[in-house]
């Protein structure tokens, strides 16, 4: 069978139908991860147990990203949809066997380790709560009891790589949906118990709703998978020469996911030697910063692997060119404007969404201050992930290990001398200025090596967004704090989710009739 075929049918389609979809099931994930979020700040409030969650929620994360998503995006999503592109399934689909096996052998052993060694993971990791014993033992607990979702996140992630290389994107951006809505009816069960159930009770009910949840999306996606003819199942592993040649490419993959995420203890580590519940006024303005990071970051990667893997097989670089340029300009488009309104507008979102319960109003300013300091980094984070697609497409990944790696030796730099004048929101403000340095280093090289060209009719449409964005945020700040002013001060009431919506409404339409007016709005188009 000719290649010829299958890539036409790329040409014609288009990586911005696929980002839609991808988008409108992470946009659900991260709202109710939102959601569940604000639960969690009504019931813990901040302090002792809103920091155990946030650490210990964190080292599946952490791994799985090693494991799973960096091993799988880096060297198997590009190789399944070449075998995609010519027609040839079952050869993906046993491919997929192998490395599942693999994968999973691999991580029940390291679960299994990571259960022994608990203590001494969390005494390097987060070197703060040493002193504070109390804290100390129950993340060193609860660690433990949610750490085999390691396993099934994997599986997750396994079964995910494989539908969207064969361009199946609803059910893999879903599966985190799935895992907030079992989370979120335990945390309401716990509210409507009240008094009655100890905060000690309500994160064993944490823990154990993530583990069902993981289930529950294993179970949703190999469902999904056998519905599309793509089902797999463990067989004995065999190391033939395929396999070799692609755990020999994925480990610098997985180097440089771990370094991507090393980022994110580095952060926990300086934060848990300041004052408590500095750990949580970080994790929650990063799940609000993680909103648009999702949304255009993430579900941009995801939709642009498949499609970008395929150009640069076929040669077709005018090809890879367009649409990488189409999904900056695209991106940016987007994630610019969000980044302005959740600069502006921090205050009054994070009022709303946690002022109530044990959260307090000086809870509230001092996640502002570290959700402004993150989002300064946004746009520079949704480019990383666009270049780190192209990269993998190019089946190059060694260079993001290299690149990712300095950029933490940055972020700890950073974070240790701004930690001492400005406590959690300087190491919030060092990730976001690694970032940016993260972002100019790989397009630079990616220039140099051919793989990318920005032509000055994509940059001016770059320039007018950015110039457009100021403007829509002068409106808005001068719509929220001069004509229509709110005490912020108050306990949050009902009044104020209908100022802030129609206050965002304001920037929408301000910022939507300047791109009619400079006629940007062809990016939104298909290509």
């Amino acid at each position: 069978m000719s290649i010829k075929q299958p890539l036409d049918a790329v040409k014609t389609s288009s990586f911005v139908r696929h980002f839609y979809i991808v988008a409108s099931w992470t946009g659900l994930s991260r709202v109710s991860g939102v959601i569940r979020e604000m639960l969690l700040a009504n019931i813990f409030g901040v302090g002792a147990f809103s920091d155990i969650y946030a650490f210990a929620i964190k080292l599946p994360s952490f791994f799985r990203k090693f494991f799973a998503e960096g091993a799988l995006n880096v060297v198997l999503v590009p190789r399944l949809s070449c075998l995609a592109a010519l027609n040839k399934k079952e050869q993906a689909i046993a491919l997929a066997q192998q490395v599942l096996s693999i994968l999973m052998l691999s991580v029940v052993i390291f679960s299994v380790l990571m259960e022994c060694i608990m203590p001494g993971v969390v005494a390097v990791i987060a070197p703060g709560f040493k002193g504070k014993l109390y804290l100390s033992e129950d993340i060193i607990y609860f660690s433990r009891l949610i750490f085999p979702y390691i396993v099934l996140i994997s599986i997750t992630a396994m079964l995910s790589s494989l539908l969207n290389s064969f361009n199946h994107f609803a059910w893999p951006a879903a599966a985190s949906f799935i895992l907030n809505i079992v989370m979120i009816l335990s945390l309401v069960v716990c509210k409507l118990l009240g008094p009655q159930i100890s905060s000690r009770t309500i994160m064993h009910v944490v823990c154990l709703s993530t583990l069902g949840g993981g289930v529950l999306q294993c179970v949703s996606l190999w469902d999904n998978g056998r519905r599309n003819g793509l089902t797999l199942k463990l067989t004995r592993p065999r190391f033939d020469p395929e396999i070799k040649k692609i755990i020999k490419a994925t480990i610098p993959g997985m180097l440089g996911a771990s370094f991507t995420q090393i980022n994110i203890f580095v952060d926990l580590a300086f934060a848990s030697l300041l004052a408590v519940g500095s750990v949580s006024y970080l994790n929650f303005a990063d799940r609000l910063n993680q909103l648009p990071l999702a949304l255009f970051g993430a579900s941009l990667g995801v939709a642009l692997l498949p499609t970008l893997a395929k150009s640069w097989e076929a040669k077709d670089k005018l090809k890879a060119y367009e649409t990488q340029n189409h999904a900056i300009v695209f991106s940016m488009a987007l994630v610019i404007p969000a980044t302005v309104g959740l600069f502006v507008l921090a205050e009054p979102i994070v009022s709303i969404l946690y002022e109530h319960g044990k959260f307090s109003h000086f809870d509230v300013l001092q996640t502002m201050a570290a959700l402004k300091a993150f989002v300064i980094g946004l746009p520079a984070y949704v480019l990383s992930k666009i270049f780190l697609t192209i990269f993998f497409a190019n089946k190059n990944t060694k260079t993001p290990v290299y690149v990712a790696g300095g950029c933490v030796f940055l972020n700890g730099i950073l974070s240790f001398i701004l930690k001492g004048p400005l406590a959690h929101v300087g190491i919030a403000l060092a990730t976001a200025i690694s970032s940016i340095i993260n972002m100019i280093l790989c397009a630079i090289i990616l220039g140099r090596k051919e793989l990318f060209k920005f032509p000055w009719s994509d940059a001016k449409q770059v320039v007018k967004i950015i110039v457009t964005s100021m403007v829509m945020g002068v409106v808005i700040w001068y719509a929220a704090n001069v004509l229509f002013p709110i005490e912020y001060e108050d306990p949050p009431s009902a009044h104020k989710i209908p100022w802030l919506f129609g206050i965002v409404l304001v920037g929408i339409a301000v910022y939507s009739i300047q791109l009619y007016l400079l006629k940007i709005r062809s990016l939104f188009k298909n290509k």
